[in-house]
């Protein structure tokens, strides 16, 4: 710069400055040789400065200034001293409340203590009350359940003995009644015996009659089983009024199922078709030929009943059956092994 002095006095010269590089500053006149600047942070800098004459020739920008900013200690700052005191109140503080915290929890911890304490010595006595009670109440519950055995024992012998009363008198009266059933049904069936020899021998007289069709003999076939089906029903009567035993004797269920057969046909719709399914292995039975065609027969006339108007078939058969270890014990008395089996079923239509 020393070139434009002469033309240029030092007073009138404009500087303008660059810090770290950055933007150039506008040019100022700067009448004192010192530049104040804030704002810098700790650390290294470097300033650059060029300078305008009055004739608007800018110099070349000088060589960079480097210096350092060092920190201001933090004991030296403004408000260290204002920190400290504040910490120390706080610090103050804190510690009294803790102190004052502490008496408050060792003085409730006392008064806890020696409320659990006798609260443990309620509880025991309660403990001892109620272990008492306990006793008492199980002695007491002793004596009323062997009461209540007694009183209960005492009821069931006396229901026992009023339930034997009224079964003897039930007894009685059935006997009664069935004494005087057998002595009327003793009375019909000699009467009803009495029609029945005139039927069976005349449906015999006119069977001999070689004039007679093939369809009035069917009927008289008919006629004569009837009665002879009547007769034993007659006969098994008479042997109730009478207290005989049933006659039994070895049977074949084969034919008494075709015997009863004829007679469900007889007896019931048209739109019932009676058949019969008897296996040829069927086996023989002891039994009474009556009670059994009795049996057969009311068992057709219930589900003759059961099917009512509706139209369908009925299926009596005869056949054998093997009971095994389980089914046995569904029927008391009966041991495993083959028996003679007839069934009575219907399938009738919707």
């Amino acid at each position: 710069m020393r070139r434009y002095a002469p033309a240029t006095p030092p007073k009138a010269f404009r500087y303008s400055w660059q810090f770290d590089g950055g933007a150039w500053t506008p040019f100022t006149a700067n009448p004192t040789p010192q530049l104040f600047v804030g704002g810098l942070p700790p650390g290294v800098h470097r300033l650059a400065l060029r300078a305008l004459d009055a004739d608007g020739n800018v110099s070349p920008p000088s060589d960079p200034a480097v210096f350092r900013i060092l920190p201001v200690a933090l004991q030296n700052r403004p408000w260290f001293a204002a920190a400290v005191a504040s910490l120390a109140v706080l610090i103050f503080a804190l510690v009294w409340l803790g102190v004052t915290r502490t008496r408050e929890i060792a003085r409730r911890n006392a008064a806890l203590q020696v409320e659990i304490a006798e609260r443990r010595r309620a509880e025991h006595a309660l403990e001892q009350t109620r272990a008492g009670l306990e006793a008492r109440v199980i002695e007491r519950t002793a004596e009323l359940s062997r009461a209540n055995d007694s009183l209960r024992s005492e009821i069931g012998e006396r229901q026992a003995a009023d339930e034997h009363g009224r079964q003897l008198e039930e007894q009685l009266r059935q006997a009664q009644k069935m004494q005087a059933i057998g002595t009327l049904a003793g009375g019909i069936a000699h009467d009803f015996n009495n029609i029945l020899t005139v039927i069976i021998p005349s449906s015999n007289l006119a069977m001999l009659d070689e004039r007679i069709s093939p369809e009035v003999r069917m009927h008289l076939d008919q006629i004569l089983a009837a009665a002879e089906r009547a007769r034993d029903l007659v006969q098994q009567i008479l042997a109730f009024s009478r207290r005989h035993q049933p006659a039994r004797r070895v049977v074949n269920l084969g034919p008494i199922v075709q015997e009863t057969i004829k007679l469900a046909r007889a007896a019931l719709p048209t739109s019932i078709e009676v058949v019969s399914e008897i296996s040829p292995d069927a086996p023989a039975v002891l039994a009474d030929p009556s009670q059994v065609h009795q049996v057969l027969m009311n068992l057709c006339t219930n589900a003759g009943h059961a099917m009512r108007d509706r139209a369908g078939r009925l299926v009596i058969s005869a056949g054998a059956i093997v009971l095994k270890t389980a089914d046995a014990e569904k029927f008391p008395g009966l041991l495993p092994g083959r028996y003679a089996a007839s069934r009575c079923g219907t399938t009738a239509a919707a």
